[in-house]
């Protein structure tokens, strides 16, 4: 599930910290989704088997969760923060 969808590394980066921090409780990975051909950086939550588990999770996170998230598969493979402050890919800027 996408927790945010940011244009800047940087601003999807501090995003990935508040709601890494938001969810510390819960055994989901908070990781940065971002595929060179696309320009926006998703800060994604979990990964789960079906879109029904995904839909589970997002009504029992939905109160954790910043207002508008949703069930998205993540078909690149996810970066960590350390690996997105380094990425030279897309400079992303909104537009």
């Amino acid at each position: 599930m996408v927790a945010a969808s940011l244009a800047r590394r940087d601003s999807a980066m501090s995003a990935h910290a508040r709601v890494r921090s938001t969810l510390s409780g819960r055994s989901h990975d908070v990781t940065i989704c971002h595929a060179p051909e696309n320009r926006w950086y998703r800060v994604s939550v979990g990964a789960f088997s079906s879109f029904d588990d995904a839909l589970a999770a997002l009504k029992d996170m939905q109160p954790d969760l910043p207002e508008g998230a949703w069930i998205h598969e993540c078909t690149a493979v996810p970066i960590r923060p350390a690996a997105a402050s380094t990425d030279p890919s897309v400079d992303a800027s909104r537009g």
